[in-house]
């Protein structure tokens, strides 16, 4: 989809540039693909691209940290029956716990 039809540029082609340089910033978006804002009428459409590429990105990362984590194996001394890691939401996300013996103990 167009959304910069002064420079005719398209959602793919923002993606892309967002990809490539991990920024922010609608003005480096325009520099990566060789063009500069004319009339600025895309901005905010510019800017929701970028949120949800970033976003995506971050999302993916932290998904990767948790798998890591949940694949680590327990501490020395803790027998798998003793050991259970669990996540939890914690209102700005979820959390790794790790929850040893039973009982709560």
């Amino acid at each position: 989809m167009i959304i910069c039809s002064c420079n005719v540029l398209s959602d793919q082609d923002v993606r892309s540039a967002v990809e490539a340089e991990r920024t922010r910033s609608t003005s480096r978006v325009y520099g990566c693909l060789g063009r500069s804002a004319q009339c600025g009428g895309c901005a905010r459409t510019i800017r929701r691209v970028v949120d949800e590429v970033l976003g995506s990105v971050r999302l993916l990362q932290w998904l990767r940290e948790v798998f890591a984590t949940l694949a680590r194996p327990p501490p020395p001394g803790l027998g798998d029956h003793q050991h259970d890691r669990k996540l939890r939401y914690c209102g700005h996300g979820l959390k790794i716990s790790e929850a040893r013996g039973r009982g709560g103990t």
